[in-house]
């Protein structure tokens, strides 16, 4: 893929309730303009964007994907995100690197929570948005029901759309085109054709301010509407250097505002963060200012340390295509940053600034997993765990529960011990199943110290515990040492009921022997 300039790049979130069809618009838009040969379908696992193990397992998006479409010499550095409210904060995170949104609404289910979600974080970050209502193929689809019931849901601002613009156009996109300009608003009252040339103007201003909404319908998965739309994001979405500005603080702390300019010291936003199986941690950001080159030193503000740029390269999916440099407006990633993490900023150490960070929702579930001794309820280190998925497949192996705070643990799953500090033992229940106790969710593993065995000569064959090294006899607590140290207590156990089967075994042998020369003489 070739570099772009800042005035021949989009940037677009994908939003929507989830099964809408924003991954599979993209494939419908990779497939028309030849990057891939075949449609992929998000039921066979086969997406670019949804390439995570867990995606394709489960059939719907669960991480932000970055996919450009280059499209009549310009890229639209399309941001697909999830359409579960679970992962809201994926959303926000993508908006804040983009210029506009695309909801896209599923036309035989109409408005739905997702829906909703996306218009207020449009609002929230006073998006230019487009609405898209895909699967027109569907028998129960009717354009103007669906948009009426979209227009009293979010406003008189939606206005009907289709691609390319007629010379005849709608009253009513007249009408919304005329409020952008006081000199279009006096020609439309005085019955003047406003000439192509100030309708695009027209919803340019529209659309950027958020006064126009434009409505089209679409069913991608056969193809329809693809070309469309792209030459409708290309036409009208503002590009990254007719973005408002950027706000945040100095190294005085002292707030400060940028635009989005190439002519400028360099500054980027990290805003997405994954770990790539073979390349390691990759940060995705956005340049707002300057431009970053390969191999340049940059500041991280937050940690006050200088990171060096490798490798610069563009993601699709999990493809990685290299390049020299990236202007102001373009996403871009970077391998091995040190010390940068998501919510970031990168700059210029003579131009410090710390964009504002990401808005990530206040969890309505926590995490919580912890290792305790059964007895003392003291929290306990050295344990491991694997995580295992509805199949029995372990998804993460003999991880300490440290790490695992790093990750997010689906409530389907279960966990098994897999070892525990000396001296405890493993609970019998080993795979237990992740529930929710009020809002935490948490999982409690319970360890039982191992008790001593008292060296006696005797050994009480009914009440002994071979597993544990525990005596059932009836000695009262009190009588069985609680020494942390009195580690041998298995091995005790297992020596002792070992010497009691060798005995027992010598004795039904030399029974036998004496049996048979018995049984030997009664014969003769």
């Amino acid at each position: 893929m070739k570099g772009y300039t800042s005035e021949t790049i989009r940037n677009v979130a994908l939003v929507g309730h989830g099964g809408c069809g924003k991954t599979t618009f993209l494939e419908s838009a990779l497939l028309a303009t030849g990057v891939i040969d075949r449609l992929g379908k998000v039921e066979d696992g086969n997406t670019v964007s949804d390439y995570d193990k867990m995606e394709i397992e489960k059939g719907f998006s669960i991480n932000t994907s970055i996919v450009p479409v280059e499209w009549k010499d310009s890229k639209i550095n399309f941001i697909d995100t999830p359409g579960y409210f679970d992962f809201i904060g994926e959303v926000n995170a993508a908006l804040r690197a983009s210029e506009a949104a695309v909801i896209l609404v599923d036309a035989g289910a109409g408005i739905q929570v997702g829906t909703e979600q996306a218009w207020k974080a449009c609002e929230r970050y006073k998006m230019p948005r487009f609405i898209v209502i895909n699967k027109r193929d569907k028998d129960e689809f009717d354009f103007y029901k669906t948009f009426n019931k979209l227009k009293a849901k979010f406003g008189e601002t939606l206005i009907p759309f289709s691609w390319p613009l007629t010379a005849e156009i709608d009253e009513e996109l007249k009408e919304a085109i005329a409020m952008t300009d006081d000199l279009l608003m006096e020609k439309y009252f005085n019955g003047d054709d406003f000439s192509d040339e100030e309708i695009k103007k027209g919803l340019v201003k529209g659309i950027s301010e958020g006064g126009i909404v434009p409505v089209c319908s679409s069913a991608f998965s056969l193809g329809h509407g693809i070309e469309g739309l792209l030459d409708l994001l290309v036409t009208y979405v503002p590009t990254p250097l007719q973005h408002g500005v950027y706000k945040g603080f100095n190294d005085n702390n002292e707030q400060v505002e940028k635009m989005c300019v190439v002519d400028a010291t360099p500054s980027a936003f990290v805003f997405k963060t994954i770990v790539d199986p073979f390349v390691g941690k990759i940060s995705i950001m956005k340049v707002v200012t300057g431009k970053l080159t390969s191999g340049m030193e940059i500041l991280n503000e937050r940690t006050g340390k200088t990171e060096k740029l490798g490798k610069l390269f563009f993601l699709r999916g999990k493809e990685q295509q290299e390049l020299n440099y990236a202007e102001a407006g373009d996403i871009v990633a970077v391998a091995k940053l040190q010390h940068t993490v998501s919510g970031d900023t990168l700059c210029d150490k003579n131009d410090i600034i710390r964009y504002l960070p990401l808005d990530y929702p206040s969890p309505s579930l926590y995490v919580a997993i912890e290792a305790v001794d059964k007895k003392t309820q003291t929290p306990l280190e050295g344990v491991k765990i694997s995580v295992v998925n509805e199949k029995g497949k372990k998804i993460w192996k003999h991880v300490t529960l440290t790490a695992l705070k790093e990750k997010v643990i689906p409530s389907w799953y279960t966990i098994q011990v897999e070892k525990v500090p000396k001296g405890y033992q493993k609970p019998k229940n080993q795979k237990i199943k992740v529930k929710a106790v009020a809002n935490v969710q948490k999982y409690k593993v319970e360890l039982t110290k191992e008790a001593q065995v008292q060296t006696e000569k005797r050994v009480d064959t009914e009440n002994f515990d071979k597993t544990t090294g525990n005596d059932h006899s009836g000695f009262s607590s009190d009588n069985t040492p609680d020494n942390e140290n009195a580690v041998t207590a298995a091995k005790t156990g297992d020596a002792s009921w070992m010497e009691m089967w060798i005995f027992a075994g010598l004795m039904a042998a030399s029974s036998m022997i004496l049996w048979f020369f018995r049984k030997k003489r009664h014969i003769r």
